[in-house]
């Protein structure tokens, strides 16, 4: 859930934003400080930032505790790299914007249990991962959250095993996390 930027460019997009991102695209609006975003480009260049907005749908949010948009990572365009680390949460924070947590790559690669979410009483969705060396960056979902395909090989009505084209993208892409999601 990518939003577009904030800019007070006559250019700005804010006016064409997708409804569902809209009250993510105000709360931005409302929280950012033009002044500090004029600041931090004349500081560090051309950045863009990235994040999240949080909608209602698998999760029962406790939306007044709830930031419309959680940051996880920027972009210098001077640099065509990514911000690591401190710095990066550093820059979200000059923009009043909240971050999502970092969590060390080791750790989640022993396997952990998802942490518990800091906006309703329950495991978090999954956590955001980064690579600081090469700049990916991934959501690992929690167990219960993830997209599982129970049945990989599909059949027809009739139990046969080569179903039409619509069973196997019905079976393959409408899966039960996603359906929860779209409700």
């Amino acid at each position: 859930n990518c939003l577009p930027y904030v800019s007070d460019r006559p250019t700005s997009p804010q006016n064409d934003v997708d409804k569902r991102f809209k009250h993510a695209m105000d709360y931005v609006s409302e929280t950012v400080d033009l002044s500090v975003i004029r600041s931090l480009d004349e500081q560090y260049g051309d950045l863009t930032f990235f994040g999240e907005a949080m909608h209602s749908h698998t999760i029962d949010y406790e939306w007044d505790e709830t930031p419309s948009f959680v940051g996880f990572s920027v972009h210098s365009g001077i640099r065509d790299e990514f911000v690591t680390g401190r710095l990066m949460e550093e820059l979200f924070t000059k923009l009043g914007l909240p971050t999502a947590k970092r969590h060390d790559l080791d750790v989640v690669r022993d396997g952990f249990d998802c942490p518990e979410s800091e906006y309703y009483d329950g495991p978090a969705e999954g956590v955001v991962v980064k690579n600081d060396e090469t700049g990916q960056v991934a959501k690992i979902r929690g167990q219960e959250f993830k997209e599982v395909h129970e049945n990989q090989s599909p059949v027809d009505d009739e139990g046969n095993p080569d179903p039409p084209d619509s069973k196997i993208l019905a079976n393959q892409f409408a899966t039960e996390p996603r359906i929860l999601k779209m409700i």
